[in-house]
């Protein structure tokens, strides 16, 4: 254990009004931001207290105990893993869309940055919207010979409550905005330069959020929001729709782990105390940049999908998830935690680890993902030792089970999900036809996390692999995958699973 001093700074806002403090807790019995929390305990106006926390990497919450949104919160500081005590400050300030908001001091995470600009952007939106229906309600009234008074009783409207959706007009971007950039450029520019460019420096490989919300019309002391349901889906059918149920009001949500480069239909359903419901639905798009994810004690997590190929196909996304150990064998740090293991079954829908790493890395007991997923271990080789006689038969191996449709989900990983699984997913996308330049930029988005030793290593490989014959990348996977024994149905199948028109 460890301690968390957090000292909350003297404010106007919600002076007399003490301050819930939450830390992010898989055992929660509160949800905040769709996040499992638990309560550690209030701080007054200019009081500062300290808790007793874990060593885990978490993040607090502080929510107004009079909050008209106690379940959603704009801002929070993030936690590292690690045994030093921390120290933090901050106070409330007014926002006029989510009631008051803690906001802390002296950090700038990114994903929070950017929460904070969306967050923004809807209060302004929100109080514009205000503002043009005051001025037509006054030019309406004006026209009509009529007044501000009490004693206008003209009504030709439905007083019935409703709901309206605040509505996502940009794309969203699910990743930091030099992730996009680099993806945008040519080979020439690294990540790093990337990084100086920006001012940013540690870990990028996480997720943002996109935010649904409505706003609610027309209410009264006996139609009050009793229920709230969100739909999400990539299709106007909802089919396979994510459904976010509450018991309560609920007028915004954080949805993570969507898809990128994708048109999303989303629906919110309403229901009052007086028996009314409301449903309004809409779109948004998110933009199409690689899909990184961020679970809890994993690393350089992402989805292999979103490419286009040399010949306009696209990888289909949610098929292949790629990243480092989960099980703390190597690493002991990189170990699910029951909230990344619900993540992985529940959202990610995993069925089978292709595991990269040697049996020798099996840890002792029940398998973390449980009896449900497959997990197959192949000791495969990195870079140019695949071409050797150990090296093709895991190659083997590892692509006869991609060939199997029954696998997917799959989650494809060695240790640090850099090495061994940056050289398998390169021979994978040279086989379904992605570009040379894109081959090695992916490889490349492993930097997000980790700086690694390899790079010579992997510019070796590239050259060998170019020497494979073939008119193409493509080709030359083709006849190295046949060279190892995997055969040509097998390699029909990897294609006609992944790609799609």
């Amino acid at each position: 254990m460890r301690a968390l001093t957090i000292k909350r700074k003297k404010s106007i806002v919600s002076d007399h009004v003490p301050a819930l403090v939450y830390i992010e807790d898989a055992a929660g019995s509160v949800l905040i931001n769709n996040v499992p929390c638990r309560n550690l305990g209030k701080i007054k106006n200019g009081e500062e207290k300290t808790f007793q926390i874990s060593n885990d990497d978490l993040r607090v919450f502080v929510i107004a105990e009079n909050s008209l949104y106690p379940n959603s919160c704009d801002d929070f500081f993030p936690i590292p893993k690690g045994t030093e005590d921390l120290y933090a400050t901050g106070n409330f300030f007014y926002n006029p869309e989510n009631d008051t908001v803690f906001l802390f001091d002296d950090y700038s995470l990114e994903a929070v940055m950017a929460r904070r600009a969306r967050r923004i952007s809807i209060a302004m939106l929100s109080l514009c919207l205000a503002l043009c229906l005051i001025l037509v309600s006054f030019a309406t009234l004006h026209d009509r010979g009529g007044s501000f008074s009490g004693n206008n009783t003209q009504n030709t409207t439905n007083n019935n409550p409703s709901i309206a959706v605040i509505p996502i007009k940009d794309e969203v971007m699910l990743v930091h905005p030099l992730v996009a950039e680099y993806e945008s450029a040519d080979n020439s520019l690294s990540l790093e330069q990337l990084r100086a460019k920006f001012s940013v420096s540690g870990r990028l490989d996480y997720c943002l959020p996109v935010t649904l919300s409505f706003r609610s019309e027309n209410l009264s002391d006996d139609s009050k929001i009793v229920s709230c349901v969100y739909e999400i889906a990539d299709n106007g059918d909802f089919n396979g729709a994510k459904v976010y149920s509450y018991a309560y009001e609920c007028d915004s949500i954080d949805v993570y782990y969507l898809k990128t480069g994708t048109l999303y239909y989303y629906r919110i359903t309403v229901g009052f105390s007086n028996g009314v419901t409301s449903t309004v639905q809409d779109t948004f798009k998110t933009s199409a940049t690689p899909r990184i994810l961020r679970i809890a004690d994993t690393v350089n997590l992402r989805d292999f999908g979103g490419r286009k190929t040399v010949d306009g196909k696209t990888v289909k996304q949610d098929l292949l998830f790629r990243g480092g150990e989960i099980d703390g064998a190597v690493q002991p740090t990189y170990m699910l935690t029951q909230q990344g293991k619900s993540v992985m079954l529940n959202q990610l829908k995993i069925r089978t680890d292709l595991d990269l790493r040697s049996p020798d890395d099996r840890v002792e007991g029940e398998y973390i993902l449980g009896s449900s997923v497959k997990h197959v271990y192949f000791g495969a080789q990195m870079y140019s030792n695949v071409f050797t006689a150990d090296g093709k038969k895991a190659i083997r191996n590892l692509f006869s089970e991609l060939a199997d449709e029954s696998n997917y989900p799959v989650y494809l990983h060695c240790t640090y999900g850099f090495d061994r699984t940056g050289t398998a997913c390169f021979i994978l996308g040279a086989l379904l036809g992605v570009d040379r330049e894109d081959l090695i930029k992916d490889y490349y988005l492993s930097t997000l996390y980790i700086t690694p030793e390899n790079f010579l290593s992997f510019d070796n490989f590239v050259k060998d692999f170019n020497a494979i014959k073939g008119n193409s990348f493509k080709e030359k996977a083709e006849n190295f995958l046949l060279s190892t024994g995997v055969t040509e149905r097998e390699i029909q199948s990897i294609r006609s699973i992944f790609l799609a028109d």
